[in-house]
């Protein structure tokens, strides 16, 4: 049997995972790291031609939000793994499952509505990621 602390460590992991990315995306969105990122977008969204030089700076600021929000989550995120719910409070267990279902859907609904079926398969396995630990550790809160 796992125990609690390893789904912890796990559910940490998964914070400094979203931190990490959110900082990427918001920093580096412009650069040669994020080629195969534009790619995707920009073949689902401009096909053929790409966008504009006006788009690419809407894209730049929009994806330094979307990086500064996704990082802000994580580290909020992990102060809850690391703190309340280190100590089995079961609202934090009950806060961050309501956190990650709300972005799921509405993340997937949008993705699915806009086309942008890569999005998708990276939702799905952070929600699986996320949910894991949540739901192996459901007995701990009851």
């Amino acid at each position: 049997m796992v125990s609690f602390s390893f789904w912890q460590k796990w559910l940490l992991a998964v914070s400094g995972i979203i931190i990490f990315f959110g900082l990427v995306i918001a920093l580096l969105s412009w650069s040669p790291v994020f080629v195969v990122f534009n790619t995707l977008v920009n073949g689902t969204f401009w096909p053929g031609t790409g966008p504009d030089e006006s788009i690419q700076r809407f894209t730049l600021w929009a994806y330094g939000m979307l990086g500064a929000t996704m990082a802000g989550w994580g580290l909020t995120l992990a102060f809850i793994v690391n703190g309340p719910f280190g100590k089995k409070e079961k609202w934090s267990r009950d806060a961050i499952a309501a956190g990650v279902v709300l972005w799921f859907v509405i993340d997937t609904f949008m993705s699915v509505y806009t086309g942008a079926y890569f999005n998708v398969g990276v939702n799905v396995l952070v929600l699986v990621l996320a949910g894991l630990p949540l739901l192996m550790t459901l007995k701990e809160f009851k």
